[in-house]
């Protein structure tokens, strides 16, 4: 049989609580010996005080006695399966009522608290009444904001902080939302295109058209990019001029579809001179000479 961990589930709580063993005895009504026994596994605590802990500490006895408590990744997923069933059924009641026995049989799992609270999310809709929905957006919301506060995990706290935006800002929390987006340092999640829709709600549509059109400028930089390079493949492997021609023109069209607003942010001579020495390669001088004359006109408009 398995030895309990009780003994170091006691001291990672002691610790987080930033209590001594003794200041802990004096709480549980023991000595800072028997404290000193439990941590280190030589002796368990007494039976009756198995309750006092839980409560002391704000878990379950279950996670007490670390019995089941921890969850793989693939267990998380696959009761996340099973509550979407139940959820995309015609009984929410017990979805909600299943979603929530998990929760609080692993409380610790806040990978699984953050699938819970984006199934409560995405299926609030299901329900007619508008009381019950905000509870269960509060609830999803306590489920964010318990990983954020106190997962280790910087990858879950993050997705949970992009989660919680997304549901202060339904609640009319907008300041929340923008607090909660600021703290993302994840740039996988597109925090300022949900920043933009914020602050339009928020009827900020200056400081919202500012973020898009930001956005707007890094993208057309990044597809002009992505076409020269494609070209550039082209050029090394296939030696395919019409290939070649067929992005780097339009790396250009993408760029001057945009002018003249943004022709100082999309300076085009980079594309030019690209092609220009394309042609080179391939000896077609009159072509390179016409390319860069094509970028003084369009320089000089």
């Amino acid at each position: 049989m398995d030895k309990l961990k009780i003994g170091e589930v006691i001291f990672k709580l002691r610790k987080k609580k930033g209590l001594t063993q003794d200041e802990l005895g004096n709480f549980i009504g023991v000595s800072t010996a028997a404290v000193s026994k439990w941590e280190s596994g030589s002796s368990y605590p007494d039976i009756t005080l198995l309750p006092v802990l839980a409560s002391f500490f704000n878990i379950s006895i279950d996670e007490l006695l670390s019995y089941n408590t921890e969850l793989s990744d693939d267990k998380v997923i696959e009761i996340s399966k099973e509550c979407e069933s139940l959820f995309t059924g015609k009984d929410i009641s017990s979805a909600i009522e299943k979603s929530r026995e998990y929760i609080e049989q692993y409380r610790s799992s806040y990978y699984l608290k953050s699938e819970i609270g984006r199934l409560f999310y995405l299926y609030c809709w299901k329900i007619d009444d508008n009381g019950r929905v905000r509870e269960m957006i509060d609830y999803s919301i306590k489920l964010f904001e318990d990983t954020v506060n106190n997962c280790s995990k910087i990858n879950l706290v993050e997705k949970s902080l992009y989660q919680l935006s997304s549901l202060y800002s339904s609640i009319g929390q907008y300041d929340k939302a923008i607090d909660a987006l600021n703290k993302i340092h994840n740039n996988k999640l597109n925090i300022n295109l949900m920043l933009s829709i914020v602050y339009i709600k928020k009827n900020n549509i200056k400081k919202a058209r500012k973020i898009l059109q930001g956005e707007l400028w890094k993208n057309i930089f990044e597809n002009s990019t992505i076409c020269m390079a494609l070209a550039n493949s082209y050029l090394h492997c296939e030696k395919d001029i019409n290939i070649i021609e067929r992005y780097l023109n339009l790396c250009i069209s993408n760029k001057k579809l945009f002018s003249p607003e943004c022709g100082n942010v999309l300076g085009l001579h980079i594309e030019y001179m690209n092609f220009a020495q394309v042609y080179l390669q391939f000896g077609e001088n009159e072509k390179a000479l016409d390319m860069l004359h094509k970028w003084r006109i369009d320089f000089s408009q």
